[in-house]
């Protein structure tokens, strides 16, 4: 996605990068998931609590790097219908408000500038 970016003129894009968004043209925006640690690697699985992880379905263990077919694991799809959707109302998302920060970010420039 970094090198999309810049092929299409955006410059100081990387994983350490920390702009709230960056407007690749007039209706699409690229919006990085807040940056973690030194290297500012992260992903959406980041922002919910450790708790979560620990559920077995099936016998099986999340596993985010899963891959098809591993016997005892489950993916980030599994963890998002059978975790997530089945328990939204009880999970704690507010480890979450800056990456929706950014969000509310992308809606408010497109507002402010819908043809730029």
């Amino acid at each position: 996605m970094f090198n999309a970016a810049k092929g299409l003129g955006i410059d100081g894009i990387s994983l350490k990068s920390s702009d709230p968004f960056y407007r690749l043209t007039e209706n699409l925006y690229l919006v990085k998931t807040p940056e973690l640690g030194n290297e500012g690697t992260s992903c959406i699985e980041n922002f919910f609590k450790p708790e979560l992880f620990k559920e077995k379905i099936n016998g099986k263990e999340f596993d985010p790097a899963k891959k098809h077919g591993a016997p005892d694991k489950y993916s980030k799809q599994v963890f998002a219908e059978k975790i997530v959707r089945a328990k939204k109302a009880e999970i704690d998302f507010s480890d979450f408000a800056p990456l929706l920060g950014r969000i509310v970010a992308v809606l408010d420039d497109y507002a402010a500038n819908p043809t730029n």
